[in-house]
């Protein structure tokens, strides 16, 4: 073991792992925290004007404005405008069956726009900004039919001004949507100044309305990835959200900056970003909504508000944390200071490499003497969001175990178990399907994950549980042989990951396993040695693939089983799109939309060679 994995780690304040664990009919198992279910208060708008009376001038939210200073707003305030904004709302009579579309990402007004929906009771539907900024109008029409919007919100009227038009020309009639906007000049010609909406005077008996609100009335419409067809509107409620927040608070809220000041770009129209708005607003600390993204161009903005900020807790992607300790290793002025910041990071979205955290805790043991925590959140968007948590110490990967107040359903499956659900975090169903209602839960009200998971170790439940892999990501090769690509691919990083930024595997119902991949062109030209080549001339070089070949062939004499065994390998030119899914918000690689989009690639790889293909 390297010197740096048997150092302690950097003390993190965790509550003591209690568990309560049986077994049922056919080795079912039962897992849920001993820990009593929290007490929590399950309206999200009370737990604002709560925060407001007993720290008025404490700052809520805060975001860079155009000249890169923080803006920020008080608890106070944004009571005050979470009100007004319900009122106006109010005023626009928008009904049961329709909504406010919010198609910009993450803001304070978004903040305050959700908040004031659930003072007026309509549903909130918060949008990937790629739908808009993208012109992917064929999947806004599809949300636009479902969600039914008499309110559109986005903060740039001049950005989001074509796709305001587009929504607005295809609405019943004029004025069946109301525009609201944050600027003045650009915007939309008949669009409402979100300055002019925040005038609104409250009328008497609106607070002592919200405190009567139905926190089981629909408050929001959180939209899946659709990467295997068109997005279902998953329903949330505020009792939802809140139980989230307060369960994940239970074991979390001391390991992590959220009575502090916390830094997160996470989209908030995905469910672990507005998780993490709850949390902070829970535990009454300032969020700092991160400029930046895991993405070329966009992450020295994140570094810079690292930075500033002196972070002591992140919740990222692996890709981020890739991306961060690229920058550590460079800076050591930088490097110093982030290790004696921080404290505990946690993973999402997908598995953080062994080769990444030994890089991390490399540099922690030279700088603190202590390796850093690294913990993972799991949930979905039908859990309201993580309902897992690795709240102890953990060596290596893992989903954790369940926060008190949820309880798991274990049952077997060839590899291990299919992981299901049950709590007051889940959500009544999907919006305007109830095709889909009729079979969301099992019959003892699980709900299925879709996911396998298995014991870290076996025997020791206290150590929790890891992923193993998603149902739909099995698939069988023409022998029958049934390929678990999460494992395989956590079996191929350590080969091929050096030239390598992501890849996909194929062979549904073929022969063998292949590998689709896009580069790390450094690494690839570090290995071919001559600078003045083209991106193209290196990934063609002799002395790559003969790299490549080397490695796979180490691999294939290590894994010789069929399902292990890689046949091809091909590097793709163009880079994942956005725009056909396959990419999701998170930043992640959607395999089965690359694999539906590239079947020529695919094909290639089955057939003689050429056109790039290695044959190993």
């Amino acid at each position: 073991m390297e010197p740096s994995l048997k150092s302690p780690f950097k003390e993190v304040d965790f509550p003591p792992v209690k568990l309560n664990v049986r077994t049922g009919a056919a080795g079912v198992i039962y897992l849920e925290s001993a820990y009593p279910t929290p007490d929590y208060e399950p309206n999200l708008a009370r737990i604002l004007m709560q925060q407001a009376a007993r720290q008025p001038d404490r700052t809520f939210l805060a975001m860079r404005d155009a000249d890169g200073a923080w803006r920020t707003i008080s608890y106070g305030a944004a009571r005050d405008q979470m009100l007004a904004v319900g009122q106006w709302l109010l005023h626009q009579n928008i009904g049961p069956d329709r909504s406010v579309l919010l198609l910009s990402g993450n803001s304070i007004e978004h903040a305050i726009l959700t908040l004031g929906g659930l003072v007026a009771g309509a549903p909130v539907c918060p949008l990937s900004s790629n739908y808009s900024l993208l012109e992917l109008y064929a999947r806004l029409d599809y949300v636009a039919d479902l969600v039914k919007p008499a309110v559109i919100f986005a903060d740039d009227g001049v950005a989001y001004g074509p796709a305001i038009d587009h929504l607005v020309g295809r609405a019943a009639g004029p004025g069946d949507i109301v525009t609201l906007t944050c600027g003045e000049a650009g915007s939309p010609e008949d669009a409402v100044s979100y300055d002019q909406v925040i005038r609104t005077p409250v009328e008497p008996g609106l607070v002592a309305a919200v405190e009567r609100l139905d926190p089981d009335a629909v408050h929001k419409l959180m939209l899946t990835s659709g990467s295997t067809g068109l997005p279902k509107a998953v329903i949330h409620t505020s009792r939802m959200q809140a139980a989230n927040a307060a369960f994940c608070s239970s074991v979390m809220a001391r390991a992590t900056s959220w009575r502090e000041e916390t830094l997160d770009w996470l989209p908030w129209n995905h469910v672990s970003g507005a998780l993490v708005q709850t949390c902070v607003m829970l535990n009454g600390g300032a969020l700092y909504i991160d400029d930046g993204k895991p993405l070329p161009g966009m992450f020295d903005k994140s570094l810079r508000n690292i930075r500033e900020l002196g972070v002591s807790f992140l919740t990222n992607i692996p890709l981020a944390y890739e991306m961060l300790a690229d920058a550590l290793e460079r800076d050591a002025a930088f490097r110093a200071e982030f290790f004696r910041n921080a404290r505990h990071l946690v993973y999402g979205g997908a598995g953080i490499s062994d080769a990444l955290y030994q890089r991390y805790q490399k540099m922690a043991v030279a700088e603190t003497g202590k390796r850093l925590l690294f913990g993972a959140g799991y949930g979905a968007t039908e859990t309201a969001s993580g309902v897992l948590a690795t709240y102890f110490e953990i060596e290596g990967p893992g989903v954790g175990l369940p926060q008190p107040g949820i309880k798991l359903k274990l049952a077997p499956v060839y590899n291990g178990f299919e992981l299901r659900v049950a709590g007051p975090t889940l959500t009544p169903g999907y919006y305007g399907r109830p095709d889909l209602n009729a079979t969301l839960l099992d019959e003892e009200g699980y709900y299925s994950m879709g996911d396998v998971v298995d014991w870290v170790t076996e025997g020791a439940p206290e150590r929790g549980l890891k992923f193993v892999g998603r149902l739909s990501d099995e698939f069988k090769l023409a022998s029958g042989t049934w390929v678990n690509a999460h494992a395989r691919k956590e079996k191929l990083r350590p080969a091929i990951g050096p030239v390598v930024a992501e890849f996909v595997l194929c062979g549904v119902n073929r022969d063998s396993v292949s590998i689709l991949a896009w580069p790390n062109l450094a690494a690839c030209r570090g290995i071919v040695g001559e600078e003045a080549l083209s991106d193209g001339e290196v990934l063609h070089h002799p002395r790559l693939r003969q790299w490549i070949t080397t490695a796979l062939d180490r691999h294939n004499q290590a894994n010789p089983t069929g399902s292990f065994h890689v046949s091809a390998f091909k590097f793709l030119a163009a880079p994942p799109d956005m725009t056909k899914g396959e990419v999701t918000d998170k930043g992640t690689v959607n395999a089965a939309a690359v694999l539906a989009n590239r079947p020529d690639e695919v094909d290639s790889l089955y057939s003689d060679g050429g056109g790039g293909v290695i044959s190993v």
